[in-house]
């Protein structure tokens, strides 16, 4: 099986994953039918890290975009003065130290239309998903809980005047929302300036949606008020407040369109970072596709491989198991890293990990403890169950749609050229 493909000035990832030489190449855009996406399964210190993120980081981003998800910040730092020397553009969205950040992702800034209002709402308030799981809940309380964050959105962008109108307004907006008892119906701080609006436009969203809130009985307008405060402290923190007021927001299409690297780091301890993120990717998604349909050839102006580290933490991104059917062709490729087949079905369910597993052409499995995992990949190539369990740490299992299955060795990843000059250490290493 004589396949070593293409060399090192096309973006690649460096995975000997059929074992010739030093290493191997996979280049899928110079073969047919791949789709690029590449997902990697193995347990805490089995090495997907060093083994294949830092080796994509160094030889699969050559001449595509990165948007590079992960909690070891130290990435970002050994890494960000390669890719400027390679004439990138490389921003930083901090979210463990957002203090540091460089860029911050401000939700209402992708806005165009009425149901991206409310679309954005139900991702806010359906932030937690477990919840839904677990809560008796009745659902009228969420469904009320959007209704007033469309309104409250849809008020800041239509009153904000001495600057783009961002989220940090909206809380504002909340903060000043909370219900009076009145005669009637409830009062708020934000009577007047609706009736403001109301008077110039009495017909507009915000204005529909704001009566649907404030005719509501007291007691009841205070449940609504209460069922959105939960969702907004677990998505939006004050340092997360604060960081979108002081930095610009990331411009997908701008991004699309130069040489660009975007760092996400995530605190590996922090939920609503999670959540805040798993936001941003869906939004980020959206964006993208939304662009590439827009062009003439319906492909980005450059393409995007998108790198998460940790994939199967914090909660899911809505929407994953359906955009990534189609990022292929729309020039959108993911390379998805995750300790088990099982840290994927909890977060996704069974049947959205299984599409999500199905559109990846490469399947990498390294050495884990994994029980249902092994027994995947055993199914896959046709071995014993024991024998995958007992996989050396140094080995790794390749799936590859087209090519026969096989265990290799591990990339070696010290003593890569590029490592060492990144890790400043020495040449005969």
């Amino acid at each position: 099986m004589d396949h070593k493909m293409s060399h090192r000035n096309n973006d690649n990832i460096t995975l000997e994953q059929i074992h010739l030489g030093t290493d191997v190449v996979y280049t899928p855009d110079k073969e047919p039918g791949l789709n690029g996406n590449i997902i990697v399964t193995g347990g805490t210190g089995a090495g997907k890290t060093v083994s294949i993120m830092e080796p994509l980081l160094m030889h699969g981003l050559i001449n595509s975009n990165g948007i590079i998800s992960m909690t070891k910040r130290r990435l970002v730092k050994e890494y960000q003065d390669m890719f400027r020397k390679r004439g990138y553009t490389v921003k930083h969205l901090n979210m463990a130290q957002p203090e540091k950040s460089t860029i911050c992702f401000d939700p209402l800034q992708y806005i165009r239309c009425e149901d991206d209002i409310h679309n954005l709402s139900n991702s806010i308030v359906n932030c937690d998903p477990e919840r839904h799981q677990t809560s008796h809940q009745d659902p009228y309380w969420d469904e009320s809980a959007m209704v007033l964050l469309d309104a409250l959105v849809a008020i800041a962008l239509m009153t904000v005047t001495d600057h783009n109108a961002t989220m940090a307004d909206v809380l504002k907006l909340y903060e000043k929302a909370c219900p009076r008892e009145g005669s009637v119906s409830i009062q708020t701080d934000l009577d007047s300036l609706l009736e403001e609006i109301e008077r110039k436009a009495p017909d507009c969203y915000a204005v529909r949606k704001w009566h649907v809130y404030r005719c509501l009985p007291y007691r009841t307008g205070s449940c609504v008020y209460s069922s959105l405060a939960v969702p907004l402290e677990q998505m939006f923190s004050e340092e997360c407040r604060e960081m979108i007021e002081r930095l610009p927001s990331i411009d997908f299409r701008e991004f699309a369109d130069q040489k660009s690297i975007l760092f996400v780091s995530a605190s590996p301890v922090s939920i609503s970072s999670y959540r805040y993120i798993n936001l941003f990717w869906s939004t980020a998604f959206k964006e993208l596709l939304e662009y590439a349909n827009e062009r003439d050839d319906m492909h980005l102006p450059r393409k995007v491989r998108v790198c998460c580290d940790d994939f199967a933490t914090g909660s899911p991104i809505p929407r994953f198991a359906e955009y990534i059917s189609i990022f292929r062709e729309c020039g959108i490729s993911c390379v998805l890293l995750l300790q088990s087949e099982t840290q994927l079905h909890q977060m996704y369910g069974e049947q959205a990990s299984h599409t999500i597993i199905n559109n990846c052409d490469l399947y990498v499995s390294m050495s884990s403890m994994d029980f249902d995992t092994a027994v995947s990949v055993s199914r896959r190539m046709d071995l014993p169950v024991k024998e995958i369990l007992e996989l050396p740490i140094e080995k790794l299992c390749v799936f590859r749609k087209g090519y026969k299955s096989l265990i290799t060795q591990r990339y070696r990843t010290y003593d890569d050229p590029y490592y060492k000059q990144v890790h400043q250490l020495p040449k005969d290493r």
